[in-house]
């Protein structure tokens, strides 16, 4: 009993002592957080089991001065078969701008990893007039991911 009442007097004692916890490292700039605040994930299946995965960031509200006419998103791809080609599509209309990046583009700064299995594309539509959310979508003829609800300002 007096080992157990010892163990507890100094444990409460080291453990009073801390005035920082586990998420006194996460500080995100403002630019960090806007981007994080506008990304989504998702899985990419087939008809049976998982075939990948995808990360969007929707660049309108992330870089708003650059990104102003039409709807862009940062996409980070990663399929289990590399050769399949995919389309995008936002709210059912495919893409009208597709860029394929290299690995280190000018948007890692704001991606927590990087590697060399992903393909990173910037995609571009149409502006998506009197509509409060935009629905991504990446499909092809064997894939698809569910789709990423992002919502629109006006």
């Amino acid at each position: 009993m007096k080992i157990i009442v010892s163990s507890l007097i100094v444990i409460s004692l080291f453990t009073s002592c801390v005035d920082k916890n586990g998420f006194d490292n996460f500080n995100f700039t403002p630019a960090q957080e806007q981007w994080e605040n506008n990304q989504i994930n998702s899985r990419i299946n087939d008809d049976k089991e998982l075939q990948g995965t995808v990360t969007a960031v929707y660049l309108n509200k992330v870089m708003p001065n650059l990104y102003k006419e039409g709807e862009y998103f940062y996409i980070s791809l990663y399929l289990k078969d590399d050769s399949q080609e995919v389309s995008f599509t936002l709210n059912d209309q495919p893409s009208i701008y597709q860029e394929k990046l290299p690995n280190n583009d000018e948007f890692k700064k704001f991606t927590n990893s990087t590697n060399k299995w992903n393909k990173y594309y910037l995609v571009g539509f149409l502006e998506q007039k009197g509509v409060d959310t935009l629905s991504l979508e990446v499909k092809n003829d064997k894939v698809f991911s569910n789709k990423m609800a992002f919502k629109k300002d006006e």
